[in-house]
């Protein structure tokens, strides 16, 4: 069987508000609720989360140039060299074939185990769904990402990655939790400094780069901010129709 949906099956195994030691979701398993509001099944990284924040992943896919094991279309178990991979690392993260025989073909991994030991430097990966290309030990380069919700951190100010959820409460480190993604949610509000979110052109939120995981809002457009605005991803979109105060708290309907 492929790829399940991500969508979650019956009622949740791990409540809203809590966090967990020990996974009890798949990664990514969204959460939709009756209001609208969306949850995506996260881990922390290995720092606390504060709530009312965006968070992200940073990641360094790991990248096998040319496989040096060939595997035939159809199976669902591969081999790639890796170092210093820990079992699980990639589970519910992507495969992709980025070049040679196989070019362009994304795969959703279930497990990994970790690197072997006596220098072996290789990990078998377990996929969803099976190879439709066979591979070739001539021309086929692999990459392995992990899950983008796995190891979450605040989103830094430098604003290169899109943010992947909010957390609605604090969480600590390397704790699963659910993350909202969609509706009303809470985010602590970069201003500038004055207050703003009134008017029209300063009600879409952007990532902050400023203050780390914020959102930011930007008023009264000129020509530079205005540009910045037009290539950040919109992130959401204040709620109520008052000024909102610098470093605060407020409602805003995500659109993650």
């Amino acid at each position: 069987m492929g790829a399940a949906s991500g969508l979650m099956q019956g009622g949740p195994k791990q409540g809203l508000y809590e966090i967990s030691s020990e996974a009890k979701h798949r990664l990514g398993e969204r959460l939709v609720l009756s209001d609208g509001r969306e949850f995506v099944y996260c881990k922390a990284g290995s720092s606390n989360l504060s709530a009312a924040l965006f968070h992200t992943y940073i990641t360094t896919p790991t990248h096998e140039d040319t496989v040096t094991v060939a595997h035939s279309a159809g199976t669902t178990e591969v081999i790639v060299t890796a170092s210093g991979v820990s079992a699980n690392d990639f589970a519910e993260g992507y495969l992709v074939v980025t070049d040679g025989t196989g070019i362009g073909e994304i795969y959703k991994i279930r497990s990994n185990t970790a690197t072997g030991g006596g220098g072996s430097g290789k990990i078998k990966v377990v996929l969803y769904d099976p190879l439709i290309t066979a591979w070739s030990t001539s021309d086929t380069d692999v990459d392995l990402y992990p899950s983008p919700y796995n190891g979450l951190v605040v989103n830094p100010t430098d604003a290169q990655q899109r943010p992947v959820c909010v957390t609605i409460r604090p969480v600590t480190a390397n704790y699963y939790f659910w993350g909202q993604v969609k509706g009303w949610a809470p985010v602590k509000i970069d201003t500038g400094g004055a207050a703003a979110g009134q008017e029209l052109d300063e009600k879409l939120v952007i990532a902050s780069t400023n203050h780390a995981g914020q959102g930011m809002i930007v008023g009264s457009p000129t020509a530079s901010n205005g540009d910045y605005a037009n290539i950040h991803p919109v992130l959401g979109i204040i709620v109520k129709e008052a000024d909102v105060a610098d470093d605060t708290v407020t409602l805003v309907d995500l659109m993650l």
